[in-house]
């Protein structure tokens, strides 16, 4: 899974019924809805509410998420609690690391904001099972999601586990903690908006949606007690100003030292399986969601009469697959891979083999899209500092092993700065990928979309994984590729531009409300301006583009068309370098006149944000 993420919700609460006793900083509160808003002490309130799940992030990043979730206008953080994560095994439990759900809570309250508690216990979340333990599953007579006597008995006993728990930290309202609202079941009509990465603001999303939440907040009088009208802006019409562009930077220091090895893994044949069938046993029946993977193996015993005559054609193996995916072997040598795809998920496998007279081996891997693995590697750990000990690893020169089911390690030291990290597989084709142990997600890179390209080839590793020397990075390659094309990357977003036309409105931050009356910030008529912010404690340290005129492109690709004013970079470079944030009229009389009164306008800024030079 890719650490982030992230899937950050914005939605207004608008369907609930409550009464709540709300104490904070030592005084009583009540939280009451009635059918228009929530309102804390008889005062109406709007609640802008983003989710970030805790599994998804190492706790060291929860507060700096939660910090930026807040910066943009969010004010309630929504989670689900993760059955399978807390309760694997029926009857015993884990709220450890990072699924302390309690721990979390509890920071999100510190950093001041409020909790909307998603106890589930179904989930979705594009989480395996839905977020129910695969046990739940052999239960007798159970039917999930329905009235049936068996589900409602287990659900009720975590729902009230989770409820109770929560009741002992006091983390509810009515005590004092930061949970005001709590939800049973999942996915109805739920509206969800990503706007994190690598815990990266992603903008023009995560601006925008700042700037709605401030503009909302301006209009909330209107909201709460005028008469609810819907306006449509127009098609096409877009209201955001800055962009931003995603940068990778490959890391000296991580390859200054990175040494590829590899170790092959083992495949079975029918004598070492465990398991004896007349016929293929269902893949989850035996794995039980504890392995994505799963060998089937069998031989056939092969005449010279069963092989064609001639000696340019071979007999052909076909499998009907309703899995997600399988490798196919025959006498150890790979033949190739099938999998369905997201509309149809069964598929059928045909290819030539090469038989031998005598005995055959066949032997199939079959693959779930889940976490865990089922192969030799994974039993013993191999991606471990002591696992990696149990098995021979050859060093690689060029360009590595192209074969299928190969364990990779490396060694690196922590990538210089303080900005996220990635890894590209670009070169590579189907795995997993681990860091000191941790086990970061799956690629599959050689999965294309319709365009051609694959949805994901770069994945965030997060620096809490990392120690300052000797990282062991290890990956199991599924199918093969280019080993020597990984590469660990720094990533930021410090390319910022802004793109307003003659259409675009002032800024929400020009206005200001006073007395419940609002008003502009500056007196006299409100103007557009190109609007930069950098991240954090960044300053502007350069002007990439600048025109004031026709320019054409997108952030990071943009040209000065048929018409700019000479004056565009000057202009900028006075209103923003050194700054950590500018404003740059929409005014041509800032720009030295109109450089083509004919044509309509275009404010198109790129800089570049960094630490400011000594």
């Amino acid at each position: 899974m890719s650490g982030l993420s992230r899937r950050p919700v914005i939605s207004l609460l608008a369907s609930l019924s409550l009464l709540l006793v709300v104490v904070a900083h030592g005084q009583e509160k009540s939280v009451t809805y009635d059918g228009r808003s929530l309102m804390i002490n008889g005062k109406r309130d709007l609640f802008f509410s983003g989710s970030i799940h805790y599994p998804r992030f190492p706790p060291e990043m929860w507060p700096d998420v939660i910090k930026k979730a807040k910066a943009g206008g969010i004010n309630l953080i929504q989670t689900y609690v993760f059955w399978n994560l807390h309760e694997p095994v029926q009857g015993q439990f884990n709220f450890n690391g990072s699924i302390d759900v309690v721990k979390y809570i509890r920071t999100i309250g510190e950093l001041g904001l409020y909790v909307t508690l998603r106890i589930g216990p179904f989930i979705e979340a594009e989480w395996n099972f839905g977020g129910f333990p695969y046990w739940l599953r052999e239960v007798p007579d159970v039917a999930f999601r329905t009235d049936n006597a068996p589900f409602k008995h287990h659900m009720q006993k975590f729902s009230k586990m989770i409820i109770d728990m929560m009741k002992a930290e006091k983390l509810f309202a009515p005590q004092g903690g930061p949970i005001i609202l709590a939800q049973i079941e999942n996915e109805y009509n739920n509206v969800q908006l990503a706007y994190k990465e690598a815990g990266l603001t992603r903008d023009p999303k995560y601006g925008h949606l700042r700037d709605l939440h401030i503009a909302l907040r301006l209009c909330q009088k209107a909201l709460f007690w005028g008469q609810a009208t819907v306006e449509g802006l127009g098609k096409g019409l877009e209201m955001v100003a800055q962009h931003s562009s995603r940068n990778y930077k490959k890391s000296e220091i991580a390859h200054k030292s990175l040494q590829w090895e590899l170790s092959l893994e083992n495949i079975p044949t029918p004598d070492t399986c465990p398991i004896k069938a007349s016929n293929p046993i269902e893949h989850w029946n035996v794995t039980k969601d504890a392995s994505d993977y799963l060998w089937y193996t069998t031989s056939i015993d092969v005449d010279d009469e069963d092989l064609p005559i001639r000696k340019n054609m071979l007999p052909a193996l076909q499998i009907a697959s309703l899995g997600h995916l399988m490798h196919v072997f025959v006498n150890g040598i790979y033949i190739g891979s099938g999998h369905g795809t997201y509309i149809e998920k069964s598929f059928v496998f045909q290819k030539p083999v090469p038989l031998n007279v005598g005995i055959n081996h066949i032997q199939i891997l079959s693959g779930t899209v889940g976490l865990p693995v089922g192969v030799d590697g994974e039993s013993k750990k191999i991606f471990t500092e002591e696992g990696t000990k149990k098995v021979k690893w050859t060093k690689i020169h060029g360009i590595g092993n192209l074969s299928p089911l190969t364990w990779y390690r490396a060694y690196f030291d922590m990538p210089e700065g303080k900005d996220p990290l990635a890894l590209d597989m670009g070169t590579m084709a189907k795995g997993l990928i681990w860091i000191n142990g941790q086990c970061i997600g799956r690629y599959w890179v050689s999965y294309k979309t319709p365009l051609g390209r694959p949805s994901q080839a770069v994945y965030h590793m997060p620096r809490a994984f990392l120690k300052p020397k000797d990282n062991l990075l290890v990956i199991l390659e599924e199918i093969g590729g280019h080993i020597d094309g990984v590469k660990v990357l720094t990533v930021n977003r410090d390319t910022i531009c802004s793109y307003i036309t003659e259409l675009h409105p002032p800024n929400v931050n020009t206005w200001k409300k006073k007395d419940s009356v609002l008003q502009t910030v500056v007196p006299g008529e409100p103007k557009a301006h190109g609007n930069i912010v950098c991240p954090e404690d960044k300053k502007i340290v350069k002007v990439d583009f600048a025109s004031f005129g026709t320019p054409l492109g997108y952030c990071g690709n943009f040209d000065l068309g048929n018409c700019s004013s000479p004056n565009s970079v000057k202009t900028v470079e006075e209103h923003c370098l050194g700054k950590n944030k500018c404003a740059v009229p929409f005014d041509k009389a800032a720009f030295g006149g109109d450089p083509c009164p004919s044509s309509s306008k275009v404010l198109a800024i790129q800089v570049e944000c960094g630490s400011s030079k000594k």
